[in-house]
């Protein structure tokens, strides 16, 4: 009973948003375009109201999904193909399917944009636009858990969201223009994402040279010695009287589990 009616549900849902797409173009995405839609879906404007209890934001996140659904069957369908891919075409080929699978409702997006870039729905478009990140990634067999899993999609976000607005104003031709413009973008994250690496060998190149070249240098991370300050008293009853090391002079132990002990990849991998 439950299952029936979560499918009833379901399919007004989609009913109800499909016949709403049609009155965006003109209403944009208003309550107005909603029970337009609903009428012409044969349905009472009060079951709008318990598809999309969260009014106009619910219907234009539904939108969202639909889109991202429409990809992802698109994707699944080539997998074979996408499989022969390196990770960079993918993601490309990713965002070709999304933006080429919308390409008849261009119109609907651009109130969408406008829509989602009100200071009152700026929450509701970043939400958005991470889902969609996140489904690309993981269409192109990403897995990461670690933290690259944010810098990947935080990187993403930005090429997504360029992408699509230049895509939005593209007048050439089979949207060769946005293609470029998505390939010049990957390789710009591309570029970013090995920086953090490219510094970090350089640092350690200069400074460990600079430290080896002083015999019997102990590296500040080796000892918390220099945290402790001699006690006062008589002399030959100090620190250095005593025999053997004190605690504070053995290396720090690195708990087990802690972030040194994972592997780390230090670039973004595409």
């Amino acid at each position: 009973m439950n299952t029936s009616y979560a499918a009833d549900a379901e399919l007004r849902r989609s009913r109800i948003l499909a016949a709403t797409i049609a009155h965006v173009p003109f209403d944009g995405w208003t309550w107005r375009a909603v029970a337009a839609g609903t009428k012409d879906a044969g349905y009472a404007e009060a079951e709008a109201h318990l598809a999309f209890p969260g009014g106009i934001r619910d219907v234009v996140a539904a939108y969202s999904d639909r889109l991202d659904r429409r990809m992802l069957e698109a994707l699944d369908a080539r997998a074979d193909e996408m499989r022969t891919f390196r990770m960079r075409d993918r993601i490309a080929f990713a965002l070709r399917v999304r933006f080429e699978s919308a390409s008849g409702e261009r119109e609907t997006l651009r109130r969408m944009a406008s829509f989602l870039a009100l200071p009152e729905n700026c929450g509701l478009g970043t939400k958005l636009l991470w889902s969609t990140v996140d489904r690309i990634w993981r269409a192109a067999g990403d897995r990461s858990t670690d933290f690259n899993y944010y810098t990947k999609r935080g990187l993403l976000a930005g090429v997504v969201g360029t992408s699509a607005l230049y895509w939005l104003a593209d007048q050439s031709e089979g949207y060769m223009n946005t293609w470029a413009f998505i390939d010049r973008r990957l390789d710009d994250v591309l570029r970013l994402g090995s920086l953090p690496h490219r510094v970090g060998a350089w640092v350690e190149e200069k400074a460990g040279g600079l430290f080896r070249r002083r015999p019997g240098f102990r590296p500040w991370t080796a000892t918390r010695s220099w945290t402790r300050r001699p006690a006062a008293g008589p002399a030959g009853t100090g620190p250095t009287a005593s025999a053997g090391p004190s605690p504070a002079d053995s290396p720090v132990p690195t708990p087990a589990g802690t972030p040194s002990d994972r592997p780390h990849d230090p670039t973004l991998r595409l």
